[in-house]
């Protein structure tokens, strides 16, 4: 039998992976399917082992192998147990198709910031299986300081765990890293309060760890959602993340920093990111004293 794992939803999938492989009583072989030749996986769909009548074999981004894996366009199924591990798969390709017909597909798809509630029930049982017992106030304050990012969520909850007391936001904060969005948010309310020695400081310890444009990519991010705030005609916080599709609590977090903005201040924020991106894009400048720069001229605004 052919079972297909696929889909951006790492976490899921790799757990469902876990459980698979460890509930069953055959040999199991994990393969590179880039490394696989039209023989090869003849053998794997049709062949045995020297050692036992069963055969359990994972196979990871197959469809990365083009020759190989057009192959299964015209398989009628395996006579061995065969997992085909793929983040994105072409709905419309011959072979997919013929998968639909041959084998037991799948998909798992990543959270967004709009099922930011299933994150949190997640959260909840997760916790349980741990021996912890969350309120909401917790959970909702433990997506804020990590995200959504279900890896992270969890070595955050096993972290947790090895604590003998009650769970607070404090312990939370003493304990788990938060995520680089929560750390560029900081730095981006920061520069819009003018506090410069703040972000030269936060930005030189991220220098360390980060790319300059991911980093970019986020502070623009912050900037839009600000002017969203900003233009907004007195709509909530809310309201602006449900136009939006954020999740509203980084719309109640940019609140307090809209208030401090004036309309005219935030169009000149607005054009100083499109010039440091365009710059970082079409010129040959030093990404990440470029967006330090940016930083800097927007805390002395």
């Amino acid at each position: 039998m052919i079972k297909v794992f696929f889909g951006d939803g790492s976490f899921e999938l790799e757990r469902m992976l876990e459980r698979t492989t460890a509930n069953c009583d055959a040999e199991v072989e994990r393969l590179a399917g880039d490394s696989l030749t039209k023989n090869d996986l003849l053998n794997i769909l049709q062949g045995t082992s020297l050692f036992t009548d069963k055969r359990l074999v994972v196979v990871r981004h197959l469809s990365d192998n083009t020759e190989v894996w057009e192959q299964l366009a015209e398989t009628s199924g395996s006579d061995n147990d065969i997992i085909l591990v793929e983040t994105k798969l072409d709905k419309r390709s011959k072979v997919y198709k013929n998968l639909q017909r041959v084998a037991d597909l799948q998909e798992f798809g990543a959270y967004s910031e709009r099922d930011a509630y299933k994150i949190q029930q997640w959260l909840k049982e997760e916790a349980k299986l741990l021996g912890l017992e969350l309120n909401n106030k917790i959970v909702q304050y433990l997506t804020e300081v990590v995200g959504l990012n279900q890896w992270q969520l969890a070595q955050a909850l096993d972290k947790l765990s090895l604590l003998d007391e009650e769970i607070t936001t404090s312990r939370i904060d003493e304990i788990v890293e938060p995520s680089i969005e929560q750390g560029v948010f900081g730095i981006f309310e920061a520069a819009v309060q003018g506090k410069t020695k703040h972000v030269v400081s936060s930005l030189d310890k991220l220098e360390l760890v980060e790319e300059p444009q991911k980093l970019l990519g986020l502070f623009i991010s912050q900037a839009l959602n600000l002017a969203a705030l900003v233009f907004s005609g007195g709509k909530t916080p809310a309201d602006v993340a449900a136009e939006l599709g954020v999740h509203p609590f980084v719309m109640s977090n940019l609140k307090k920093v809209s208030d401090q903005v004036s309309k005219p201040k935030m169009r000149k924020i607005l054009g100083m990111f499109n010039q440091t991106d365009r710059e970082i894009k079409t010129a040959s400048v030093d990404a990440w004293l470029a967006v330090k720069n940016l930083l800097v001229r927007v805390s002395k605004l």
